[in-house]
């Protein structure tokens, strides 16, 4: 653990590292969504951006930039960065033991996968263990942090099962699969679900 007020000259490049990684991840996976994507690039876009995966991995890209830069300000601060290895633990720990069996990527989307679930946490999750300045964070940060995934994980329940209410942890699943991970095309590789990046068949 860092604690120092400023990040190292090693910190900074390591984040730098980081985000490129975490760009290169999103931007491919950006790319793959818009192939397939029937209904134009605004709606897509829209999706990417409503979905945990997505949203942890921008977060950590700001941080990462932020830090590598040396310029400091809102997204290199200890509670931001803290924020953001918080959500991206639930993303990898959310796909690593309920969404990962659910389907198997192929191809590019195969690297788009491993590199938001599992390369992107790992390296960021050492990174702020390791590296990262932490100041004065404490338990009620931490409670803070929590606020955002435990109101999105709960609207993602009402989302995806809103006329059964979530009667038992396959609806929990299924639920999760559709509207909180990454982008995944259907069994013929051209339905898309209206809201969701999961197959509309699923």
């Amino acid at each position: 653990m860092a604690d120092g007020k400023q990040p190292t000259a090693v910190a900074r490049a390591v984040a730098g590292a980081v985000a490129i990684i975490v760009v290169v991840s999103l931007a491919l996976q950006y790319v793959l969504l818009l192939q397939q994507a029937p209904d134009g690039a605004a709606l897509a876009t829209l999706r990417f951006l409503s979905y945990f995966t997505v949203l942890s991995n921008l977060l950590v890209a700001a941080a990462s930039l932020a830090v590598a830069s040396g310029r400091g300000g809102f997204f290199a601060s200890p509670r931001t960065t803290g924020a953001a290895a918080l959500y991206i633990a639930i993303t990898g720990l959310v796909y690593a033991l309920v969404l990962r069996q659910l389907w198997a990527p192929q191809g590019l989307q195969w690297w788009a996968d491993i590199g938001l679930h599992y390369a992107v946490p790992l390296a960021y999750l050492a990174w702020w263990a390791l590296l990262a300045p932490h100041g004065a964070l404490g338990w009620r940060d931490v409670a803070g942090w929590l606020l955002f995934p435990l109101a999105f994980f709960g609207w993602t329940l009402v989302r995806g099962c809103p006329s059964i209410r979530i009667r038992s942890s396959t609806s929990v699943r299924w639920a999760l699969r559709r509207y909180w991970s990454t982008p995944a095309p259907s069994a013929s590789g051209s339905s898309w679900s209206a809201w969701g990046w999961w197959p509309s068949t699923a």
